[in-house]
């Protein structure tokens, strides 16, 4: 049976992984569309956004765009954005501190190559640092980051968490960072199958 799913990115983890996992950990069969740096252009005309990720669900004549969106519309799609008001803020406020690692990785990993030495000192000593101990700080010694059962937050750190292993010295000083992230993957035999299996690319 044709998969009802259709996740469009490049040969990478990126910013296309989490609507990767969060299909796989809700059993979601997928095309897997890798696009070469090579055929991106010609690709981009054609899209909406000129922008990747994109999601196509094949039943509901959709096509969704923008990687915050499509994995919230999909988390809500499949119960793992709580109802209780506070939950769902606990949810939001990891997603966003979530992204703020993101992004500081990001502004380490595309520095000018002069800079990228500066960069990654800055980023271990500065704000990395407080980052990783924040989100540390958030995560429980048992169980999830929300609730009884795993949110959109604890997929998204699971993303992640290649990033931020780039930094290891980072990642072994908070301990709980790689027990959270063998706790997420010992929840779902799909989500620890799929990181086992999946292409091995650069990020």
């Amino acid at each position: 049976m044709p998969a009802n799913y259709v996740v469009t990115y490049f040969n990478l983890r990126g910013m296309g992984e989490v609507i990767r996992m969060l299909l796989k950990f809700n059993g979601e069969e997928f095309d897997d569309v890798r696009v070469e740096f090579s055929d991106w252009p010609k690709l981009k005309a054609t899209i909406e956004t000129g922008m990747l990720p994109m999601l196509e669900i094949k039943s509901e004549k959709l096509t969704l765009h923008e990687t915050p969106a499509i994995a919230k519309y999909l988390a809500r799609k499949f119960g793992m954005i709580p109802s209780d008001d506070l939950e769902y803020y606990l949810v939001e406020r990891n997603y966003s501190l979530l992204m703020d690692i993101k992004n500081a990785i990001a502004k380490v990993q595309f520095a000018p190559e002069n800079k990228k030495e500066e960069e990654r000192k800055l980023f271990v000593e500065g704000k990395g640092k407080a980052l990783y101990e924040l989100f540390a700080k958030y995560i429980p010694d048992k169980g999830f980051m929300v609730g009884s059962k795993v949110s959109l937050s604890d997929v998204l750190f699971l993303s992640f968490s290649d990033w931020m292993k780039h930094y290891p010295d980072l990642w072994a000083s908070q301990s709980k960072l790689d027990q959270y992230r063998s706790r997420i993957l010992d929840s779902s035999e799909n989500l620890k199958t799929w990181v086992a299996e999946r292409p091995v690319t650069p990020f």
